[in-house]
């Protein structure tokens, strides 16, 4: 009965509304190169977020083309955002690390499923290296 239970159960199959998977790697160069901006530019940074003040409604950022983006703290955090860069002087940017990045995916996959705070760290002490 079990067996037949299985044979008759429906099969998940993408549809053309599914999102396409994400690319993880790219996302996180993307996340690399924006950190990078903020660093090198924190002066420009800020100009930039102040433009995004007057798309807030309360917690609601307007984004033209977009959905709207329901965020936590809204224009506050900007504000607070914009000053902490204007007291911030420029530095170097950071590099890709292999090693780094597959200790991040490790600590993901460990942590993910359950919000887990416990890692082996033998292992992810010697993953920097790579």
């Amino acid at each position: 009965m079990f067996a037949a239970g299985l044979l008759l159960a429906p099969v998940e199959r993408p549809t053309a509304a599914d999102p396409p998977a994400p690319d993880w790697d790219r996302l996180a160069r993307g996340i690399l190169s924006e950190t990078n901006r903020v660093r090198r530019d924190p002066e420009g940074y800020a100009r930039l977020l102040e433009q995004m003040l007057p798309r807030f409604d309360g917690t609601l950022l307007d984004r033209p083309g977009r959905r709207a983006l329901r965020t936590e703290e809204g224009a506050r955090a900007v504000r607070e955002a914009v000053r902490a860069l204007r007291d911030t002087r420029a530095m170097g940017g950071l590099v890709w690390s292999k090693g780094m990045a597959a200790g991040a995916r490790d600590h993901v996959r460990d942590q993910g499923p359950t919000g887990g705070m416990d890692i082996g760290a033998a292992t992810a002490a010697r993953r920097p290296n790579g």
